[in-house]
């Protein structure tokens, strides 16, 4: 799929993939290989890195038209990728368009169900250390841990 979609495909120039951990490991065998990875943790990635509202000048400009400015910085508050302050581009898009179709509640959780948490609930279970930490952060304490650009879905079963 990725060969097909990404690497073999006429009508594409550059393709960009998101997500919290790599599918796999770049390899010549991969079907898709020459890929960058980009992180909160890769010096200069940060400017690319989710929505500064004032770059996104059309939905910054809707938002200040409807007098939602305001509202929407408190509902959304965004998030601090190694100082700099940006918007879940989801959540940016679909507000926007909310507060056009003047629907009744445009401030919504809409990134809620994007995504799931069933591998960390995995390996909560099945790891007493992690489960630990777990519950060390959950009653405020402080976690000091290595943080591995280089994980990937499988890396993160095996380790669990």
């Amino acid at each position: 799929m990725m060969s097909s979609a990404l690497k073999t495909n006429p009508y594409l120039e550059r393709g960009v993939i998101t997500g919290c951990l790599r599918v796999s490991k770049e390899s010549s065998l991969s079907g898709l290989n020459n890929v960058e990875s980009h992180t909160i943790l890769t010096r200069g990635s940060a400017s690319s890195l989710g929505l500064n509202l004032r770059k996104c000048k059309i939905c910054y400009i809707i938002l200040i038209y409807v007098d939602a400015y305001p509202q929407f910085e408190y509902h959304y508050e965004g998030y601090n990728f190694c100082g700099r302050h940006a918007h879940n581009p989801w959540s940016v898009i679909m507000c926007t368009r909310a507060l056009l179709e003047n629907a009744k509640y445009p401030y919504r959780t809409y990134w809620l169900n994007t995504s799931g948490n069933d591998i960390i609930a995995d390996v909560i279970h099945q790891n007493n250390d992690i489960r630990r930490k777990y519950f060390d952060l959950l009653r405020g304490q402080t976690l000091q841990a290595a943080v591995s650009e280089y994980l990937t879905w499988k890396k993160l079963r095996a380790d669990s």
